[in-house]
């Protein structure tokens, strides 16, 4: 569904791998846990942050991790690399250890690309390439959090009917 949203202004395929590594830290079995009753607090989006940067090139691992890594709390500060003591940032989520969630590779398999045309021609045409930066990134993060509210939207109530058709087949 966030490829589907981000179809709109080309970037649907930053918008497919957002859509699959935002959750996946529900892989690991402390998530597991919760789901079956268990009330300790797990961070599942750090995980998709992490391994966006272990998949990706810094620059793409960047504007992927900020949409994933805030899709519940809103988009993180940056941090600093120097003081990982900022815990909330996106670079001191990097460093922070997580459980293990590699159960995740018996069924999603990851590109090793991204298109990335759609943001060249938006920072070419561009009179400040990091508010326009800014702004793509706030349009992918606005696409995964408008799709991760609607499925779970009809995950909890499937008699809701919104009319909506979304295109599942973009990869």
């Amino acid at each position: 569904m966030t490829a589907a949203f981000a179809k709109k202004f080309s970037s649907e395929e930053f918008g497919y791998v957002i859509g699959l590594l935002h959750d996946i830290g529900k892989y690991s079995n402390a998530f597991q846990r919760r789901i079956r009753g268990n009330n300790e607090r797990v961070d599942h989006s750090t995980a998709g942050l992490q391994l966006s940067y272990e998949e990706f090139q810094q620059h793409i691992a960047l504007i992927l991790g900020f949409c994933i890594s805030g899709h519940h709390g809103g988009l993180p500060d940056i941090g600093t690399k120097i003081d990982y003591k900022e815990a909330h940032s996106l670079h001191g989520r990097l460093k922070k250890d997580l459980e293990d969630y590699s159960n995740y590779r018996s069924e999603i398999r990851i590109p090793k690309t991204i298109n990335l045309d759609a943001i060249k021609k938006i920072l070419q045409n561009s009179d400040s390439e990091d508010f326009s930066l800014s702004f793509y990134i706030r349009m992918l993060f606005s696409c995964l959090v408008d799709a991760d509210f609607l499925d779970t939207e009809s995950f909890m109530k499937p008699n809701i009917n919104r009319g909506i058709i979304y295109d599942y087949n973009l990869m």
